[in-house]
């Protein structure tokens, strides 16, 4: 990513923005909700596995057909005649996913996250290096496109390859559809509203300051959100199919969040922290002078993923609990704060927009940990008493950065010193203030490749 926004101006990523915001909008009636609704529901038929495969390919069909349709009057509508041929080729992306939705919603449902980690670890890195080749070679906006069908063309093919399930659609039936609808309705009006608060922030700032001012909010969001939101859905993934099997206990559910927290919090809370702290040297020297105002940016938004981890698991228990209209009523009421965040925000110009934004995050937060306690009797008191650990030490790290920061000239070599210091400073805080860290490192014994590191140490001290 780093190397392809050297090499495109922040017009031309804004109007990738664009046509992102409208494929991501169409996507949400690929799946209608049902691929939750088949990892909750206890028992799943043949049939309700076949219908909700040719669902999908037939909303797969219609999305594609309408987008490639639509590019022309919509590249008008929205005053950027060049979007048209990234609509209509990007389109081709809602068929090619509807062919592997299904395949991972039972992957989700038998907790296959292995095979899930290892298609998008794959996809991702083939995609990304032919993203950057053709970057390299000139093909600038395409080779963001190609990069994106990539991803596509390979996640399809992989998870087909990793998941030994084959579907018969001559089993698809109207009654086993239904069943699957009645829950995953309210879930797809969840997305809906999810959407919008994802991609509301870009539509005010686009529609306020411009394509460009757009182009430098995207880029510092791929820098701040993109990775955090794929750490937050790899881990929450696992919460959903584990929280669904707990038949509401709330002993089980409240594990299974505070697990999800802490996971969030020593990665997320980690990567916030050092973005603020070595954003303003280091991201002018990585991403390019054309982006400088993307630096300040990231800064801000930052801040906001210190309030990731209550929030993310939550989402995961109200489905599994078979609560979709609180999800809905959440949707409704973290969009309308970042909403009324936003239009607060703009007469402070793109960066009070931005600052909005962020700290709408932390009145959101304060409202999901009352929703905690409603649904799992989680007193925050007791959630602290749990993770209270993570704060002493990054507290710990930042007080070593920026105690090493003041003494160095701020080169690249020395600041990548430093980082490295850091998160090794940090691992060995967790280790020594978890103790559930040190339990699951313990039960490395019981596998292999643990057990060829316990004989390795034992045999080393022996010879010392």
């Amino acid at each position: 990513m780093l190397v392809l926004v050297n090499r495109i101006t922040p017009f031309e990523l804004g109007l990738v923005g664009v046509v992102t915001i409208w494929n991501s909008f169409l996507g949400l009636f690929l799946e209608l909700g049902l691929g939750a609704a088949l990892v909750q529901r206890r028992k799943i038929t043949d049939g309700h596995i076949a219908s909700m495969m040719a669902i999908n390919l037939i909303t797969g069909t219609i999305l594609t057909i309408i987008s490639m349709a639509l590019s022309w009057p919509l590249a008008l509508l929205i005053g950027l005649q060049s979007a048209q041929p990234f609509i209509f080729i990007l389109a081709l992306g809602f068929f090619i996913n509807s062919i592997a939705t299904t395949q991972v919603a039972l992957a989700q449902r038998e907790m296959r996250f292995r095979d899930l980690a290892i298609r998008d670890a794959v996809a991702g890195s083939i995609a990304t290096v032919l993203g950057v080749i053709l970057a390299v070679k000139g093909f600038g906006v395409w080779s963001l496109v190609a990069n994106t069908l990539t991803l596509n063309v390979l996640g399809m093919i992989m998870i087909w390859r990793l998941t030994p399930y084959r579907i018969n659609l001559r089993a698809a039936n109207i009654s086993d559809a239904k069943e699957l609808w009645n829950f995953g309705s309210s879930i797809f009006l969840y997305s809906i509203f999810k959407h919008i608060l994802r991609n509301s922030d870009g539509l005010i700032i686009g529609a306020l300051f411009g394509p460009e001012k757009l182009g430098i909010y995207n880029i510092a969001q791929q820098i701040t959100f993109a990775p955090t939101r794929g750490i937050q859905a790899g881990i929450t993934s696992f919460l959903f199919p584990k929280a669904s099997r707990a038949d509401g206990n709330e002993r089980l559910l409240k594990s299974g969040y505070v697990v999800c927290y802490k996971a969030l919090n020593y990665i997320v809370f980690f990567y916030g922290f050092l973005l603020i702290t070595f954003g303003v040297t280091m991201l002018p020297k990585v991403i390019g002078s054309q982006w400088n105002q993307a630096t300040n940016v990231v800064i801000i938004l930052a801040v906001a993923t210190f309030t990731f981890p209550a929030m993310a698991p939550l989402g995961e228990i109200m489905k599994a609990k078979g609560q979709p209209n609180w999800l809905l009523r959440w949707g409704i009421f973290f969009t309308s704060i970042n909403a009324i965040a936003l239009a607060t925000g703009k007469m402070w110009g793109f960066f009070g927009a931005v600052a909005a934004y962020s700290a709408s995050h932390f009145f959101a937060v304060i409202v999901a940990l009352r929703v905690a306690k409603i649904l799992m009797g989680l007193e925050f008191r007791e959630l602290l008493s749990q993770t209270g650990h993570i704060y002493i030490s990054l507290i710990f790290s930042l007080t070593l950065s920026a105690a090493v920061i003041a003494l160095l000239k701020h080169s690249p070599f020395q600041l990548a010193a430093v980082l490295l210091v850091i998160i090794l400073a940090e691992i060995v805080a967790i280790f020594y203030l978890d103790r559930d860290v040190r339990r699951y490192l313990a039960a490395l014994s019981n596998i292999p490749i643990g057990k060829y590191i316990q004989q390795r140490f034992i045999a080393f001290k022996q010879n010392s």
